[in-house]
């Protein structure tokens, strides 16, 4: 990593000074999210859940039915 520093040295006629400040960094793994693999669910399974509701309210009706 390299941090330019410029300073001012003065107050009417400021001198201008810079350094270029040079520093190793190394980062630990834990601060770092690596994405995960999606896996796609199977198409019958993303159907029923995609009509969960009406499923229940199918389940519902012919229990109803039934019962009549």
């Amino acid at each position: 990593m390299k941090v330019l520093a410029v300073r001012e040295h003065g107050m009417f006629q400021p001198e201008t000074g810079s350094v270029t400040l040079d520093g190793a960094h190394i980062s630990p793994e834990r601060f770092f999210d690596r994405p995960e693999q999606i896996v796609p669910a199977q198409p019958w399974l993303e159907a029923l859940r995609n009509r969960q509701l009406d499923l229940v309210f199918l389940g519902v009706f012919l229990a109803a039915l039934l019962a009549v």
